[in-house]
């Protein structure tokens, strides 16, 4: 299955890729379903999993959804919401729909991780790619978060998947209304994602995988670093109730 969020596998897509994959992000859901149809089934992202559950998974990137989508047998694309409420806005209704979300200031340390060690993975082709291309100039973690300072570079880096903020993915276009049934935390996965296996009758045993390798996020932030992510994730701060 495609996926409109993920990056290209060359180093630069066609312009004309590139603003299709935003416009899952801007435009409205009407237009949305408009361009699906014209586009055909390679954009569908309802697979046989989320018929046979009624289910909609949310994989939010890098809040343990790799270790999530094992253990529930479904699809591992990152896809919006709102592609699931365009392409079929019946099932989107009905759907039991839940997603995970993580501490934004222990999230973007954890990207950062991962995508700065997919400067040496030839494996994972785009993230090699954007990392060599977006992260390679900074000498650390700290050099990084005081450059999102910058509105160009936040843009930027804000466009990756692996960045982007959480409430974009359960959201849908020009609103800041959480679309899910439940909504878990990778604070206390364990326990949230027992209550998602009860639900869908499957094994509640959740394998951890995909880890990224840095400190505790709390020994890794400045004061200066705190307020920069604290402003960049405000909205998702304020509507997860999340403190650094």
């Amino acid at each position: 299955m495609t996926d409109l969020a993920q990056q290209p596998k060359v180093a630069d897509a066609a312009p004309a890729r590139k603003h299709l994959r935003e416009l899952q992000w801007q435009l409205p859901l009407q237009l949305q379903a408009v361009l699906l149809k014209i586009i055909g089934g390679r954009y569908n992202p309802y697979a046989e999993w989320h018929l046979r559950h009624r289910a909609i998974f949310v994989h939010v990137p890098r809040t343990g959804g790799t270790s999530m989508s094992l253990a529930l047998g479904a699809p591992k694309p990152h896809v919006p919401i709102s592609r699931y409420a365009a392409f079929d806005r019946s099932a989107f209704l009905d759907f039991y729909k839940f997603a995970f979300v993580r501490n934004p200031w222990d999230r973007l340390l954890s990207a950062f991780s991962d995508l700065r060690d997919a400067a040496n993975r030839p494996a994972w082709g785009e993230g090699m790619l954007w990392s060599r291309a977006h992260l390679s100039r900074f000498a650390n973690f700290e050099n990084f978060v005081v450059a999102l300072d910058n509105p160009k570079l936040r843009r930027t880096i804000l466009s990756h998947h692996h960045f982007r903020p959480q409430l974009d993915w359960l959201t849908l276009p020009r609103s800041n209304q959480c679309e899910m049934d439940f909504l878990g935390r990778f604070e206390t996965v364990g326990e949230d994602f027992a209550t998602v296996a009860r639900k869908l009758a499957i094994d509640e045993t959740l394998p951890m995988m995909n880890h990224s390798s840095h400190t505790p996020y709390r020994e890794a932030y400045s004061r200066k670093m705190q307020g920069i992510v604290g402003d960049i994730y405000e909205a998702d701060i304020r509507a997860f109730g999340y403190r650094f």
